[in-house]
């Protein structure tokens, strides 16, 4: 084996062991919640020694922004398929460019609140990026490994709710404050799912979540 196969083997060994680090810390946390999630556990679970998971990555904080950052991307990549099939519909329908604009932000609306059941675990380490980023979850080196990826996926919302201002859909705003009064009142509302087993009724998140989106 020449030094070009050997270097490649070993850089995809590491990224292997980089993704399998990365499956475990996510699986205790969906399982347990972040207080179970630590780096000696990360390291039984893989049957390795702590050392070797701190080479991965420096600190717990630091493997919580990873996972973050992650989790943005596939709920961004979801989105841009949910969009794709959206405007195709929008398309065949005999509609006005007011009502093609806000029909658009309404999707993303809609798609925002459908995370939390789509896709569970994304969406828990989402809240804690929004909603929970105190310095037990993630330090403040580590804000710079995953606030890009979360300022490009709320981008498309801004980008939605600027085109429904241009449209008329909406009257002229503040495209990035209402977008994250949106993203946040969302967020917000599905917390409230905690609360459920006080009364189920008054507290369903989701429908009060289709009502603030209405």
């Amino acid at each position: 084996m020449n030094v070009v196969q050997e270097t490649g083997r070993r850089a995809r060994n590491r990224l292997e062991r980089h993704q399998a680090f990365l499956r475990t810390a996510k699986a205790i946390v969906s399982a347990e919640g972040l207080e179970a999630l630590t780096m000696q556990r990360i390291a039984r679970a893989l049957d390795c020694a702590v050392g070797t998971a701190y080479t991965y990555f420096p600190s717990k904080s630091a493997l919580v922004a990873e996972l973050q950052r992650e989790a943005i991307d596939l709920v961004a990549e979801r989105y841009m398929l949910f969009r794709e099939r959206s405007t195709l519909e929008i398309g065949r329908s005999d509609t006005t460019a007011p009502v093609a604009a806000l029909a658009h932000l309404v999707g993303f609306g809609r798609f925002w609140q459908a995370t939390a059941s789509e896709l569970p675990d994304e969406a828990r380490l989402l809240q804690l990026l929004l909603v929970e980023t105190g310095g037990s979850v993630i330090a403040e080196e580590d804000i710079g490994r995953v606030l890009p990826a979360g300022l490009r996926l709320l981008g498309y919302a801004e980008a939605a709710v600027a085109a429904a201002a241009a449209a008329g859909a909406l009257i002229p705003g503040d495209a990035r404050q209402r977008t994250l009064l949106l993203v946040f009142a969302t967020n917000g509302v599905l917390a409230l799912d905690r609360l459920a087993r006080v009364d189920a009724e008054l507290f369903d998140a989701a429908r009060l979540a289709d009502l603030l989106v209405d």
